[in-house]
């Protein structure tokens, strides 16, 4: 019968030691799909958010950077897995140029820079609000004329910036330029949140395109002749290209580079700087570049994604503190190249470095 045949396999399994088939695992739920964030911690966080951004503009800024900076600190001794990664990303960056109490004092002031950027995030509304962008933020005459020039151009203009000094700050550009500015960002999990992201961006003049289907936002800002913000300088993963930062590959999104090459847009890089600590900011300068429409794809691609690291690098290798090192840029590597963020707390094996194939190397899907 089914039930003998059944205890004979057991007995078989007890006897042999075969554990059988394997057992399904269960899935486990995101915490932010279960009802306890949705109706509780959600909620909570943006009585928060909310509470913390009406301190920050009655505050003055002074006091607002320096609480800032405080957490800042904080975040370096607290978090020791972060505090690995920002360790690391330096030694891959610069080697034996600095020795390990400067990486560690670039890696402090670094976090601190970090939650500068969140103090901005809750001051950006009120800037916008009362006019006072271009008070916190220095130009020189050249730098205020191209400004001005990229205002009046009459087609696209695609702006790219980076995780490094005040990229919330600096996408102000655009509006002071009094033009319409669309952004691809990532929803938030928590709707109340997102939907006063979506507020504060759009009193701003900046649109924001989910990371999903972010190619078709790209083509709506550009076919509107709107600037389209670019923020592009973190780990694109397995699928993407890996370009030369460094001196070491690292895979960043060339996808939407195409895209310059049928509309044509103005290129520009920028990096928004605080002057030390303080809550007043300046350019580090303004890079550009051109788009061949005629050239191939890939090779253009690639060769706009290779400036970009580059005005990127010049930029951090002047002001080291500013950039966020606690983010894995050089996570993924070139197939059967060792990984670089191993043994966090201890220096680069010897060789590792050595080992890494040559940028630039294209997409796979680009190869194929």
């Amino acid at each position: 019968t089914d039930t003998q045949a059944a205890g004979a396999a057991a007995a078989a399994q007890e006897e042999t030691g075969d554990p059988g088939p394997p057992k399904a695992r269960r899935k486990r739920q995101r915490l932010p799909d279960t009802a306890l964030f949705r109706y509780v911690i959600g909620p909570l966080v943006f009585v928060v958010y909310k509470g913390c951004q009406l301190i920050c503009n009655i505050m003055p800024a002074t006091v607002v950077y320096g609480f800032g900076r405080l957490l800042g600190l904080i975040g370096w001794y607290a978090s020791s897995r972060r505090r690995g990664v920002a360790m690391r990303s330096l030694e891959i960056a610069f080697g034996d140029d600095y020795t390990i109490k400067e990486r560690r004092r670039i890696g402090r002031q670094s976090f601190q820079h970090f939650m500068l950027t969140a103090m901005d995030v809750l001051r950006v509304p009120a800037i916008h609000r009362k006019g006072l962008w271009r008070q916190v933020v220095a130009m020189t005459p050249e730098e205020e004329a191209f400004a001005k020039g990229l205002a009046d151009h009459d087609g696209p203009v695609a702006f790219h910036t980076a995780h490094m000094g005040s990229w919330e700050i600096a996408s102000g550009l655009a509006a002071w330029s009094g033009s319409p500015c669309g952004v691809v960002y990532r929803p938030l999990d928590i709707p109340q949140l997102d939907a006063e992201v979506r507020r504060l961006r759009a009193a701003a003049g900046i649109t924001l395109h989910p990371k999903r289907g972010a190619l078709r936002g790209y083509v709506r800002t550009l076919r509107s002749n709107h600037w389209l913000g670019v923020i592009a300088d973190q780990n694109a993963g397995s699928g993407g290209a890996f370009l030369n930062f460094f001196g070491v590959a690292a895979s960043t999104q060339i996808s939407y580079f195409p895209l310059y090459q049928r509309f044509q847009p103005r290129i520009v890089a920028v990096f928004l700087l605080r002057d030390g600590f303080k809550p007043r900011f300046h350019f580090s300068k303004f890079y550009t570049a051109t788009c061949d429409p005629e050239a191939n794809d890939l090779a253009e691609a690639m060769r706009l994604g290779q400036w970009y690291m580059d005005s990127l690098e010049d930029a951090v290798r002047l002001n080291p503190e500013q950039y966020c090192w606690a983010h894995t840029r050089w996570r993924s590597r070139p197939h059967g190249a060792p990984k670089l963020y191993e043994n966090l707390g201890e220096p680069l094996a010897p060789g590792v470095l050595a080992a890494q194939p040559a940028a630039p190397i294209p997409p796979a899907k680009w190869r194929n």
